[in-house]
């Protein structure tokens, strides 16, 4: 469900959400008596652990949650949503005293979101002494929503001193024109199996990828 935020621009700052259930009371529908009555069970990134509770406010024509929080103008479906199998993923790598075996990326987007389908965010890292590692699709064709972080793994073919990593670049597949896609980076995390920080940057955005912008390099000293 898209929950569209009152006084607020095309852009937002809307939010994306997942209905698991809901209750009617003695509402029939059809904007008809005892909207109050209404809830609508969701998770929502913002609450995690937690199933919230939506709800009309008819007295102030907006949604909100029970439990607190922001309220909303009205929702609507995201017809483009559709559950997925998560990818099968390897058991983390076992850390190697002195070496890195395994990235963890964690990228938190921004106010726009990366599409998914044919718009995807491919990975390659550099090395000082050897060839570079490509990682093509990280989020698996799925749509990244805005204001959700998402950690990814990279499992290194070879071993290596983290002193001979020298960069991972992303590279998105978006084309450019009116039908590309654009996504804002607001966060990008890298660290080795080991737990050391690689790199760190934050701002709004770090990065906006667009059809013309379709590369970022971040450069490990």
């Amino acid at each position: 469900m898209g929950l569209y935020k009152q006084d607020a621009d095309i852009l937002g700052p809307h939010h994306q959400v997942v209905a698991i259930g809901y209750e009617l009371g003695r509402y029939t529908g059809d904007l008809g008596n005892h909207k109050g009555d209404l809830k609508i069970f969701v998770y929502d990134p913002n609450h995690p652990g937690r199933t919230m509770t939506l709800v009309p406010r008819p007295e102030r024509d907006v949604f909100g949650y029970l439990e607190g929080g922001e309220t909303w103008r009205t929702y609507f479906v995201d017809s483009r949503y559709h559950p997925n199998r998560p990818p099968e993923l390897p058991d983390p790598a076992t850390p190697i005293p002195g070496l890195v075996s395994e990235l963890t990326l964690r990228i938190r987007t921004g106010g726009d979101d990366l599409r998914g389908g044919r718009d995807n965010v491919g990975a390659t890292v550099h090395f000082a002494n050897r060839p570079p590692q490509n990682a093509p699709n990280l989020n698996n064709n799925a749509r990244w929503i805005d204001h959700l972080q998402q950690a990814v793994r990279i499992r290194l073919d070879q071993p290596v001193p983290a002193s001979e990593i020298t960069g991972v670049q992303l590279t998105t597949t978006s084309g450019g024109g009116l039908g590309g896609d654009n996504w804002n980076v607001d966060r990008l995390t890298i660290t080795t199996d080991n737990g050391r920080r690689l790199f760190q940057a934050e701002g709004s955005p770090v990065i906006r990828f667009t059809g013309d912008n379709r590369t970022f390099t971040a450069r490990i000293p």
